[in-house]
């Protein structure tokens, strides 16, 4: 099972590959990898793919978080090598 895991802080600001530190308040406390959780009312949430050329899935979302602030510094998937639904 793959969790959120903390980055390394680095304490310099500077932007890494993939984005360091918080672009509102400069914090490197950034958690990474974290899971949108939903209702079971409510479904699958992630963005919707294709899968046997009629079957649909849902990849879950993932986002950074800023552990000072509390802001989203990014979204994402693992695996963007997926037949994208865009219905």
């Amino acid at each position: 099972m793959d969790g959120p895991e903390a980055r390394p802080q680095t304490g310099s600001g500077e932007t890494g590959p993939i984005g360091d530190h918080c672009p509102r308040c400069g914090s490197t406390d950034i958690v990474a990898g974290l899971r949108f959780n939903q209702n079971v009312e409510v479904g699958p949430f992630g963005i919707s793919y294709t899968v046997l050329g009629f079957l649909s899935a849902v990849e879950t979302l993932r986002a950074d978080l800023c552990r000072n602030c509390g802001t989203v510094t990014r979204f994402y998937v693992k695996n963007a090598n997926r037949k994208w639904s865009m219905r």
